[in-house]
């Protein structure tokens, strides 16, 4: 006969075993519940879209069903993922049902000059984060990185958009370090060694097709204006290398640095011998008004007959000169709506998934060829 002694002790191990078996199995389902719910974000599908059948699950994840039957239940009761049928299955979620993020941009001081142009990027996030089930929030660089305001500000936020023609202005890389939140950058258009995910054009697409039009065959040259600022450089190193590429030496190619507000038009007239024959190629909309200007006043004054091209850069909708009713200017773009669009889902998978390296994405570019050509065989009416 078994003593009392014993008895208590065979009850206190197969309790123990019991709950050690209890835990196994708890993690066992809500290790399984995180592989479902990345795979239905992946997957995409949409709230009429039924999940696989709890049967096809099993045999998926190899697990059992009651494990499959508790990873359900717990992202379709606890966590609002799903939603039960009786009858049917399990659905995702309508947006009704999702978690909102809060997600934060950078947001410019409204003393900027840029302001309408910032207003129209800023209504694009909003807008976007919106259709995304998040909640936008919109922050000041300096406000931000202040270390009084800083924790506050973290602990409200989920993750965080970063515009690189923000951060060149109001903050210094290094002290962007500091972010450890998920983060991605956009408008950027190099790689930069800071540990975000980042959203960047895809110059190739876009410089290849103008020089492959635009050969060493028909024009002499490339000549570049450019800025100081980062992505106007980068746009430069970009035209040398695809200019390279495309069989223009080092010899023949000029590069000329302007301020965005300077007004090329006096140096082009002075040295008006270097644009004849040449590819004339602008890093930014903000000087190609001006340069348009001054070489079309250059060959409607001349005799020379060598045909020049300007190709623009950014396609704004302020793009175009006077009288001109629709932009005439020749411009490589890219989309900002879908720089934003794609910035924003990464931002949220790594706020659900929490990659350990970060990703570079790109977009494609498209060269829009307008009425730049010099001499101009196509007059616009005044």
């Amino acid at each position: 006969m078994i003593s009392y002694k014993s008895r208590t002790a065979i009850f206190i191990t197969c309790r123990e075993r019991f709950k050690e078996e209890f835990m196994h199995r708890k993690t066992k389902y809500l290790q399984l519940a995180k592989h479902i719910y990345r795979d239905v974000r992946k997957s995409k599908l949409t709230p009429e879209e039924l999940l696989p059948s709890v049967r096809d699950l099993m045999k998926q994840y190899a697990q059992t069903k009651q494990t499959v039957c508790n990873a359900l239940k717990y992202l379709a009761f606890e966590k609002q993922f799903l939603r039960h049928i009786p009858g049917r299955g399990y659905y995702p979620m309508g947006k009704e049902g999702q978690k909102k993020y809060h997600v934060a941009f950078i947001d410019r001081p409204w003393d900027d000059i840029r302001l309408e142009r910032m207003l129209r990027m800023k209504e694009s996030i909003v807008q976007n984060l919106k259709s995304h089930h998040c909640n936008p929030y919109g922050i000041i660089m300096k406000e931000f990185l202040n270390h009084a305001h800083y924790e506050k500000i973290v602990s409200s936020i989920d993750g965080l958009l970063l515009s690189w023609s923000v951060i060149g202005e109001y903050a210094k890389p290094e002290e962007l370090l500091k972010i450890k939140i998920p983060t991605v950058l956009f408008q950027g258009e190099y790689i930069t060694d800071l540990p975000f995910s980042q959203v960047v054009p895809d110059h190739a697409i876009a410089m290849r097709e103008l020089f492959r039009t635009h050969s060493p065959k028909r024009f002499n040259g490339v000549t570049i204006f450019f800025c100081c600022y980062p992505n106007s450089t980068s746009r430069r190193d970009a035209f040398i290398h695809y200019a390279l590429e495309a069989g223009f030496t080092e010899d023949n190619i000029e590069t000329i640095q302007f301020d965005e507000h300077a007004n090329p038009y006096p140096f082009i007239l002075k040295n008006k011998e270097r644009f004849f024959g040449r590819i004339v190629l602008s890093t930014t909309d903000l000087l190609s008004d001006k340069i348009y200007n001054a070489l079309n006043f250059l060959f409607e004054s001349s005799r020379n007959t060598a045909s020049s091209i300007l190709v623009s850069y950014d396609n704004l909708d302020d793009c175009g000169v006077h009288p001109f009713s629709s932009p005439v200017i020749s411009s490589i773009d890219y989309s900002r709506r879908d720089m934003i669009s794609v910035a924003i889902r990464q931002l949220l998978t790594e706020i659900n998934d929490a990659p350990s390296h970060k990703t570079i994405l790109k977009i494609p570019t498209r060269l829009i060829l307008r009425d730049s050509t010099f001499p101009r065989t196509i007059r616009h009416k005044k």
